[in-house]
């Protein structure tokens, strides 16, 4: 059996790869914006996620620094809820600008 690749199928593959990274920014940058949600259980809900293994996958996948991204939401965490909201909008700013490196 050979592989039958062609140029269109590398390429409808790299754009689904694509839109799979595309949604995994969006729940992280969702799960940021959770974090300054004035809804408490949304903001421990948020809390509680940033705990499991899926989340460590993900920052994995993303190819981002999981230490250096846990420590960024730790000093977010240290902001008044008003402020967070302003900080976690700058974090998303600084995810969309990292999306296009690769």
């Amino acid at each position: 059996m050979t592989n039958n690749y062609t140029a269109h199928n590398i390429e409808e593959m790299l754009s689904e790869t694509n839109k799979v990274v595309s949604i995994e920014i969006a729940i992280l940058k969702q799960g940021l914006r959770d974090l300054a949600s004035v809804n408490l259980t949304t903001r421990l809900d948020a809390i509680e996620w940033l705990a499991k293994k899926d989340f460590q996958e993900l920052l994995g996948r993303l190819k981002l620094d999981s230490t250096k991204v846990q420590t960024s939401i730790q000093a977010l965490m240290l902001y008044p809820l008003e402020s967070r909201k302003v900080v976690v909008e700058d974090m998303i700013g600084i995810l969309d600008s990292l999306k296009d490196r690769d």
